[in-house]
């Protein structure tokens, strides 16, 4: 297990899907990260996640996304309402 599905794993989540683009791996998760708990914060110290933009299908959704290593993990953005 690498350290990204780790954390994501440590953050409460678990991969949905996972893309392969040439030596980096996209984890995309099925909910969104807990990245306040200790054990992530082990982990990956103080990182924060940078939003992106992601349009699948003509639909665009607001994404968190966390680099680690070779890895990107992504994560829909919890709405407010």
């Amino acid at each position: 297990m690498s350290l990204a599905e780790q954390v994501v794993v440590l953050g409460g989540s678990w991969v949905e899907q996972r893309k392969q683009m040439g030596r980096s791996e996209i984890l995309v998760c099925e909910r969104p990260l807990s990245l306040d708990k200790e054990a992530v914060r082990a982990e990956i110290g103080d990182a924060k996640p940078f939003d992106i933009y992601q349009v699948k299908n003509g639909i665009g959704t607001l994404m968190n996304a966390l680099r680690i290593g070779r890895s990107l993990i992504v994560w829909q953005v919890q709405s407010t309402h």
